[in-house]
Protein backbone atom coordinates (compact mmCIF):
# COMPACT_ATOMS: atom_id res chain seq x y z
CA UNK A 1 0.00 0.00 0.00
CA UNK A 2 1.24 3.65 -1.06
CA UNK A 3 2.51 6.08 1.81
CA UNK A 4 0.87 9.33 1.93
CA UNK A 5 0.87 12.56 3.91
CA UNK A 6 -2.84 13.10 4.25
CA UNK A 7 -6.59 12.32 4.03
CA UNK A 8 -6.67 13.12 0.04
CA UNK A 9 -6.04 9.27 -0.87
CA UNK A 10 -8.11 8.12 2.06
CA UNK A 11 -11.10 5.68 -0.01
CA UNK A 12 -14.17 6.36 1.36
CA UNK A 13 -16.02 3.70 3.14
CA UNK A 14 -18.53 2.71 0.51
CA UNK A 15 -14.55 2.06 -1.79
CA UNK A 16 -13.47 0.22 1.35
CA UNK A 17 -16.52 -2.20 1.59
CA UNK A 18 -16.63 -2.92 -1.70
CA UNK A 19 -12.72 -3.24 -2.46
CA UNK A 20 -12.69 -6.20 0.13
CA UNK A 21 -15.36 -6.67 2.53
CA UNK A 22 -15.75 -6.10 6.23
CA UNK A 23 -12.69 -7.94 7.94
CA UNK A 24 -14.67 -9.84 9.98
CA UNK A 25 -11.89 -12.18 11.43
CA UNK A 26 -10.08 -9.10 13.27
CA UNK A 27 -12.85 -7.75 15.11
CA UNK A 28 -12.23 -10.18 18.22
CA UNK A 29 -8.65 -9.54 18.13
CA UNK A 30 -9.07 -5.73 17.60
CA UNK A 31 -10.57 -2.99 19.84
CA UNK A 32 -13.38 -1.09 17.41
CA UNK A 33 -14.38 2.56 16.91
CA UNK A 34 -17.73 2.70 15.96
CA UNK A 35 -19.58 5.83 14.93
CA UNK A 36 -22.68 7.36 13.19
CA UNK A 37 -23.60 8.24 9.87
CA UNK A 38 -23.63 12.17 10.39
CA UNK A 39 -19.63 11.70 11.53
CA UNK A 40 -17.34 12.64 8.67
CA UNK A 41 -14.12 11.16 8.21
CA UNK A 42 -12.48 14.60 8.44
CA UNK A 43 -14.18 15.04 11.68
CA UNK A 44 -12.17 11.93 13.04
CA UNK A 45 -8.99 13.43 11.62
CA UNK A 46 -9.54 16.75 13.46
CA UNK A 47 -10.34 15.41 16.71
CA UNK A 48 -7.13 12.52 15.83
CA UNK A 49 -4.53 15.45 15.16
CA UNK A 50 -5.63 17.70 18.06
CA UNK A 51 -4.12 15.48 20.23
CA UNK A 52 -0.92 15.09 19.85
CA UNK A 53 1.89 16.21 17.02
CA UNK A 54 2.42 12.81 16.20
CA UNK A 55 -0.71 12.13 14.82
CA UNK A 56 -2.02 12.59 11.11
CA UNK A 57 -2.55 10.07 8.16
CA UNK A 58 0.59 7.92 7.47
CA UNK A 59 -1.18 5.58 4.87
CA UNK A 60 -4.15 5.61 2.68
CA UNK A 61 -6.09 4.03 5.43
CA UNK A 62 -3.70 4.43 8.40
CA UNK A 63 -4.97 7.61 11.03
CA UNK A 64 -1.80 7.74 13.54
CA UNK A 65 -2.95 8.72 16.71
CA UNK A 66 1.08 8.56 17.48
CA UNK A 67 3.60 6.34 17.57
CA UNK A 68 2.69 2.50 17.43
CA UNK A 69 -0.94 3.39 17.38
CA UNK A 70 -3.15 3.75 14.16
CA UNK A 71 -6.88 3.66 13.49
CA UNK A 72 -7.16 1.70 10.47
CA UNK A 73 -10.55 2.33 8.14
CA UNK A 74 -13.10 3.40 7.57
CA UNK A 75 -15.30 0.49 6.97
CA UNK A 76 -18.82 0.32 6.59
CA UNK A 77 -20.69 -1.72 9.12
CA UNK A 78 -24.53 -3.04 7.71
CA UNK A 79 -26.99 -4.91 9.64
CA UNK A 80 -25.30 -8.39 8.98
CA UNK A 81 -21.92 -7.49 10.70
CA UNK A 82 -23.66 -5.15 13.79
CA UNK A 83 -25.64 -8.08 14.52
CA UNK A 84 -22.84 -11.04 14.28
CA UNK A 85 -21.00 -8.12 16.46
CA UNK A 86 -23.38 -7.23 18.44
CA UNK A 87 -22.94 -3.50 17.40
CA UNK A 88 -25.43 -0.86 18.11
CA UNK A 89 -27.91 -0.21 15.71
CA UNK A 90 -27.13 3.54 15.06
CA UNK A 91 -23.38 2.30 13.85
CA UNK A 92 -22.39 2.45 10.40
CA UNK A 93 -18.63 3.45 10.38
CA UNK A 94 -16.02 2.27 12.20
CA UNK A 95 -11.96 2.07 12.59
CA UNK A 96 -10.12 -0.91 13.97
CA UNK A 97 -7.79 -0.07 16.56
CA UNK A 98 -4.19 -1.17 15.66
CA UNK A 99 -2.06 -0.76 18.74
CA UNK A 100 -0.25 -3.37 20.77
CA UNK A 101 -2.30 -5.43 23.83
CA UNK A 102 -0.86 -4.61 27.10
CA UNK A 103 -2.30 -5.67 30.27
CA UNK A 104 -1.29 -5.57 33.76
CA UNK A 105 -3.12 -6.67 36.54
CA UNK A 106 -7.00 -7.26 37.63
CA UNK A 107 -9.38 -4.41 38.69
CA UNK A 108 -9.88 -4.38 42.20
CA UNK A 109 -13.11 -5.30 43.16
CA UNK A 110 -13.97 -2.72 45.01
CA UNK A 111 -13.30 0.10 41.61
CA UNK A 112 -15.24 -1.98 39.77
CA UNK A 113 -18.46 -0.13 38.53
CA UNK A 114 -16.60 3.37 38.35
CA UNK A 115 -15.39 3.35 34.88
CA UNK A 116 -17.09 1.54 32.02
CA UNK A 117 -14.02 1.12 29.66
CA UNK A 118 -12.14 -0.50 33.04
CA UNK A 119 -15.00 -2.93 33.23
CA UNK A 120 -15.15 -4.24 30.01
CA UNK A 121 -11.99 -6.10 30.29
CA UNK A 122 -12.15 -9.68 32.38
CA UNK A 123 -8.72 -10.61 33.75
CA UNK A 124 -6.28 -7.93 33.21
CA UNK A 125 -6.74 -4.42 32.65
CA UNK A 126 -5.04 -2.23 29.38
CA UNK A 127 -1.78 -0.60 30.78
CA UNK A 128 1.31 1.60 28.54
CA UNK A 129 0.69 2.11 25.05
CA UNK A 130 -2.85 -0.07 24.63
CA UNK A 131 -4.54 2.84 27.40
CA UNK A 132 -3.21 5.58 25.92
CA UNK A 133 -4.87 4.63 22.51
CA UNK A 134 -7.78 3.42 24.42
CA UNK A 135 -8.32 6.65 25.91
CA UNK A 136 -7.56 8.52 22.74
CA UNK A 137 -10.04 6.35 20.78
CA UNK A 138 -12.72 6.94 24.10
CA UNK A 139 -12.27 10.74 23.78
CA UNK A 140 -12.91 10.74 19.76
CA UNK A 141 -16.08 8.41 20.81
CA UNK A 142 -17.03 10.71 23.31
CA UNK A 143 -16.77 13.75 20.80
CA UNK A 144 -18.57 12.36 18.43
CA UNK A 145 -21.83 10.23 19.36
CA UNK A 146 -19.82 6.66 19.53
CA UNK A 147 -18.75 3.99 20.98
CA UNK A 148 -16.20 1.45 21.64
CA UNK A 149 -16.31 -2.81 21.02
CA UNK A 150 -13.67 -3.96 23.38
CA UNK A 151 -11.31 -6.99 21.85
CA UNK A 152 -11.74 -10.26 23.19
CA UNK A 153 -13.90 -9.90 25.45
CA UNK A 154 -16.91 -8.19 23.12
CA UNK A 155 -18.23 -5.57 25.32
CA UNK A 156 -19.33 -1.95 24.23
CA UNK A 157 -18.52 1.25 25.83
CA UNK A 158 -20.46 4.22 25.12
CA UNK A 159 -18.87 7.13 27.08
CA UNK A 160 -21.44 9.66 28.09
CA UNK A 161 -20.77 12.66 26.10
CA UNK A 162 -21.88 14.70 29.72
CA UNK A 163 -19.14 13.19 31.74
CA UNK A 164 -17.11 15.82 31.96
CA UNK A 165 -19.59 18.74 32.91
CA UNK A 166 -16.66 21.20 32.40
CA UNK A 167 -14.91 24.09 30.16
CA UNK A 168 -10.99 24.92 30.42
CA UNK A 169 -10.69 28.59 29.28
CA UNK A 170 -7.34 29.97 28.20
CA UNK A 171 -6.69 33.47 27.51
CA UNK A 172 -4.15 36.26 27.25
CA UNK A 173 -6.27 38.31 29.94
CA UNK A 174 -6.32 38.07 34.05
CA UNK A 175 -9.60 39.00 35.36
CA UNK A 176 -10.03 39.98 38.88
CA UNK A 177 -12.67 37.97 41.49
CA UNK A 178 -15.08 40.93 40.82
CA UNK A 179 -14.94 40.84 37.46
CA UNK A 180 -15.39 37.41 37.06
CA UNK A 181 -17.76 37.06 40.03
CA UNK A 182 -19.60 40.57 38.15
CA UNK A 183 -19.82 37.78 35.03
CA UNK A 184 -21.25 35.40 36.90
CA UNK A 185 -24.28 37.36 38.42
CA UNK A 186 -26.58 36.94 36.31
CA UNK A 187 -26.07 33.24 36.36
CA UNK A 188 -26.44 32.11 40.00
CA UNK A 189 -28.19 33.13 42.60
CA UNK A 190 -25.12 32.88 45.24
CA UNK A 191 -21.43 33.66 44.32
CA UNK A 192 -18.87 34.02 46.18
CA UNK A 193 -14.93 35.00 45.40
CA UNK A 194 -12.09 33.23 47.53
CA UNK A 195 -8.24 34.08 46.84
CA UNK A 196 -5.77 31.32 47.34
CA UNK A 197 -2.12 30.84 47.86
CA UNK A 198 -0.09 32.15 44.54
CA UNK A 199 -0.03 30.13 41.97
CA UNK A 200 2.69 30.96 39.01
CA UNK A 201 0.97 34.18 38.71
CA UNK A 202 1.44 36.04 35.38
CA UNK A 203 3.56 39.40 35.26
CA UNK A 204 1.45 43.18 34.96
CA UNK A 205 -0.86 43.38 32.39
CA UNK A 206 0.92 40.49 30.84
CA UNK A 207 -1.08 39.55 27.63
CA UNK A 208 -3.17 42.68 27.61
CA UNK A 209 -1.25 45.39 25.90
CA UNK A 210 -0.94 43.05 22.75
CA UNK A 211 -4.34 43.11 22.32
CA UNK A 212 -5.31 46.44 20.11
CA UNK A 213 -7.05 49.50 21.52
CA UNK A 214 -10.26 48.83 20.35
CA UNK A 215 -10.57 45.56 21.93
CA UNK A 216 -9.01 46.62 25.35
CA UNK A 217 -11.81 49.09 25.42
CA UNK A 218 -14.23 46.43 24.90
CA UNK A 219 -12.97 44.01 27.54
CA UNK A 220 -13.24 47.02 29.80
CA UNK A 221 -16.89 47.81 28.93
CA UNK A 222 -17.77 44.63 29.15
CA UNK A 223 -15.86 43.68 32.48
CA UNK A 224 -17.04 47.32 34.02
CA UNK A 225 -14.41 50.05 34.43
CA UNK A 226 -14.17 49.83 38.75
CA UNK A 227 -13.48 46.17 38.62
CA UNK A 228 -10.69 46.51 35.83
CA UNK A 229 -9.16 49.69 38.02
CA UNK A 230 -8.92 47.43 40.56
CA UNK A 231 -7.15 44.21 38.71
CA UNK A 232 -5.11 47.31 37.20
CA UNK A 233 -4.14 48.54 40.63
CA UNK A 234 -3.14 45.39 42.53
CA UNK A 235 -0.91 44.85 39.22
CA UNK A 236 0.73 48.49 39.49
CA UNK A 237 1.21 47.99 43.51
CA UNK A 238 2.70 44.67 43.10
CA UNK A 239 5.25 45.58 40.13
CA UNK A 240 6.27 48.29 41.82
CA UNK A 241 7.05 46.65 44.60
CA UNK A 242 9.11 44.34 42.36
CA UNK A 243 7.04 41.59 44.02
CA UNK A 244 7.68 38.22 42.18
CA UNK A 245 4.09 37.09 43.08
CA UNK A 246 1.83 39.47 41.42
CA UNK A 247 -1.28 38.09 41.07
CA UNK A 248 -3.11 34.97 43.17
CA UNK A 249 -5.21 32.40 41.72
CA UNK A 250 -8.24 32.11 42.90
CA UNK A 251 -12.30 30.28 43.31
CA UNK A 252 -15.60 32.27 42.28
CA UNK A 253 -18.53 29.55 43.31
CA UNK A 254 -21.80 29.86 42.58
CA UNK A 255 -24.87 28.28 43.07
CA UNK A 256 -26.67 25.93 40.92
CA UNK A 257 -30.56 26.70 40.21
CA UNK A 258 -33.32 24.39 39.07
CA UNK A 259 -35.78 26.39 36.04
CA UNK A 260 -38.14 27.31 38.93
CA UNK A 261 -35.15 29.05 40.48
CA UNK A 262 -35.06 26.68 43.61
CA UNK A 263 -31.62 25.95 44.99
CA UNK A 264 -29.72 22.36 44.10
CA UNK A 265 -27.43 20.90 45.77
CA UNK A 266 -23.72 21.12 44.18
CA UNK A 267 -21.47 23.98 42.72
CA UNK A 268 -20.02 25.55 39.92
CA UNK A 269 -16.67 26.19 40.64
CA UNK A 270 -14.56 28.73 38.62
CA UNK A 271 -10.60 28.54 39.49
CA UNK A 272 -8.44 31.22 37.69
CA UNK A 273 -4.95 30.54 37.50
CA UNK A 274 -1.46 31.60 34.87
CA UNK A 275 -0.07 28.75 33.76
CA UNK A 276 2.61 27.55 31.07
CA UNK A 277 1.49 23.94 30.01
CA UNK A 278 -0.84 23.68 27.02
CA UNK A 279 -3.03 21.48 25.78
CA UNK A 280 -1.39 20.52 22.32
CA UNK A 281 -4.93 21.94 20.78
CA UNK A 282 -4.20 25.32 22.33
CA UNK A 283 -0.34 25.80 21.67
CA UNK A 284 -0.20 27.32 18.30
CA UNK A 285 -2.43 30.53 19.28
CA UNK A 286 -0.06 33.18 18.90
CA UNK A 287 -0.24 34.76 22.58
CA UNK A 288 0.11 31.52 24.15
CA UNK A 289 4.07 30.77 23.87
CA UNK A 290 4.84 32.93 27.08
CA UNK A 291 2.02 31.28 29.66
CA UNK A 292 -1.69 32.17 29.83
CA UNK A 293 -4.27 32.67 32.13
CA UNK A 294 -6.29 29.46 32.69
CA UNK A 295 -10.11 30.01 33.88
CA UNK A 296 -11.29 26.20 34.97
CA UNK A 297 -15.07 26.06 34.90
CA UNK A 298 -16.24 22.52 37.04
CA UNK A 299 -19.38 21.26 38.31
CA UNK A 300 -18.55 20.37 42.00
CA UNK A 301 -21.65 17.82 43.13
CA UNK A 302 -22.86 17.42 46.72
CA UNK A 303 -21.51 13.87 46.06
CA UNK A 304 -18.25 13.94 44.28
CA UNK A 305 -17.46 10.92 42.81
CA UNK A 306 -21.13 11.48 40.63
CA UNK A 307 -18.93 13.77 38.65
CA UNK A 308 -17.01 11.19 37.15
CA UNK A 309 -19.99 8.77 36.89
CA UNK A 310 -21.58 7.96 33.09
CA UNK A 311 -24.99 8.50 33.24
CA UNK A 312 -25.28 9.49 36.40
CA UNK A 313 -28.89 8.48 38.49
CA UNK A 314 -31.45 11.26 39.16
CA UNK A 315 -31.20 13.37 41.04
CA UNK A 316 -27.50 13.89 40.02
CA UNK A 317 -28.49 14.28 36.32
CA UNK A 318 -30.51 17.06 36.57
CA UNK A 319 -27.79 18.99 39.07
CA UNK A 320 -25.42 17.83 35.96
CA UNK A 321 -27.82 19.48 33.40
CA UNK A 322 -28.49 22.74 35.45
CA UNK A 323 -24.35 23.32 35.91
CA UNK A 324 -23.71 22.74 32.27
CA UNK A 325 -25.72 25.41 31.33
CA UNK A 326 -24.27 27.87 34.21
CA UNK A 327 -20.62 26.53 32.46
CA UNK A 328 -21.85 27.30 28.98
CA UNK A 329 -22.98 30.86 29.99
CA UNK A 330 -20.34 31.86 32.26
CA UNK A 331 -17.83 30.49 29.76
CA UNK A 332 -18.98 32.77 26.80
CA UNK A 333 -19.20 35.89 28.72
CA UNK A 334 -15.65 34.95 30.06
CA UNK A 335 -14.80 35.02 26.05
CA UNK A 336 -16.09 38.05 25.59
CA UNK A 337 -14.62 40.06 28.20
CA UNK A 338 -11.01 38.74 27.86
CA UNK A 339 -10.92 36.48 24.28
CA UNK A 340 -9.27 33.16 24.13
CA UNK A 341 -9.52 29.32 23.33
CA UNK A 342 -12.09 27.06 25.32
CA UNK A 343 -11.42 23.13 25.67
CA UNK A 344 -13.30 20.21 27.18
CA UNK A 345 -11.53 17.83 29.52
CA UNK A 346 -10.34 15.79 26.34
CA UNK A 347 -8.32 19.42 25.52
CA UNK A 348 -10.61 19.35 22.08
CA UNK A 349 -11.60 22.73 21.18
CA UNK A 350 -15.11 23.29 22.15
CA UNK A 351 -17.01 26.45 19.65
CA UNK A 352 -19.15 28.70 21.64
CA UNK A 353 -19.64 30.75 18.54
CA UNK A 354 -18.92 33.93 20.91
CA UNK A 355 -18.92 36.97 19.54
CA UNK A 356 -17.09 40.42 20.33
CA UNK A 357 -20.18 42.65 22.02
Amino acid sequence: MPMTDGASALPSPSTLSVAGGFPIGLIDSHHLLCLPSDVSVEEVEMLATSLGPDAGWVGASQLQLFTGAHLQGPWMIDESIALVAGLPGWATTAFFLQVPHVRAGELPSELRGRDPLADAFDAEQPTGIELRALLHATAIARRLGGALRIADTGRLVTPDPLRHCALILYSPVWLSPDAVAHLAKPFSSSIDAELSPPENPPQPGEGFEQIPLKEQERIVATVGEEAMEKAWKQAREAAVAEQGDIRDSYAVRMALTDNNGSRLPGLVVCVVRAVELLPFSVQGVPWAREGVVEYELRWVPEDRSMAFVDYPPEPFDAQRVSAAQLIDSLAEQILRAAGGVAVDDDTFVVDLSVQPE
